[in-house]
């Protein structure tokens, strides 16, 4: 079976980690990667710098409100 690719976009250490304990209980096959910020979240998304090889997520999950880039500004 393949891996639901997700993108999380989480400040918090532990936000993070209950997301990842939450996927893993759910008994789905997930692979997470984590954006500590907006900017590095786009940067995932467009491939840019260190994420040239960054497989496109299936789903992202957003906070709202996140540090150096934030709201619906491109």
């Amino acid at each position: 079976m393949d891996h639901i690719h997700n993108l999380l976009v989480e400040d918090i250490e532990g936000d993070t980690l209950f997301t990842r304990e939450t996927l893993g209980n759910a008994k789905i096959f997930t692979k997470l990667n984590v954006a500590e910020d907006g900017k590095e979240a786009m940067d995932f998304l467009t491939k840019a710098a260190f994420y040239s090889n960054a497989i496109q997520p299936d789903l992202l999950l957003l906070e709202i409100n996140l540090a150096k880039r934030n709201g619906p500004r491109y």
